[in-house]
């Protein structure tokens, strides 16, 4: 069954990891626009997971949403040096691309504020989630 027939049950929330499920079933069965719609709304639900970004490099066309994927899959864990040698490589082509193009570099600014936007949504589900944190530390030292 395809994942556009994919009957979902529209009452309840659909939660991230049913996203990243039927974006995998999505992409197994060939439907990559599916896969990329659905791995990037589960993106924008969860930022910080790394598996979510590893499954939308896998389904993204461009070369731009390939090095956003990389780069955020390295900012969330900076261990994963696969994706640190494929961010290298990417960005060692791009530079030679780039000295051949000139138009390369609007595509730079526009890819530099994804990146940085990306980026601001983390920063910000980490401070909501310390900010959080203390009110429970207040509540729990006060009660």
């Amino acid at each position: 069954m395809a994942v556009s027939q994919t009957q979902v049950d529209t009452e309840k929330p659909i939660d991230v990891s049913q996203l990243v499920r039927l974006g995998q079933i999505a992409a197994n069965e060939g439907d990559r626009a599916s896969a990329h719609r659905l791995l990037q709304q589960a993106a924008m639900l969860s930022p910080a997971n790394e598996q979510i970004w590893q499954a939308l490099l896998q389904v993204v066309d461009t070369d731009d949403d390939r090095y956003i994927c990389l780069h955020n899959i390295v900012s969330i864990n900076p261990e994963n040096t696969q994706a640190q040698q494929q961010l290298k490589r990417f960005q060692e082509l791009s530079a030679k691309s780039e000295a051949a193009d000139q138009p390369a570099k609007k595509r730079k600014l526009t890819l530099g504020r994804l990146v940085d936007g990306t980026l601001w949504i983390v920063e910000g589900l980490v401070i909501l989630m310390l900010i959080g944190l203390a009110i429970v530390l207040v509540v729990y030292v006060f009660d």
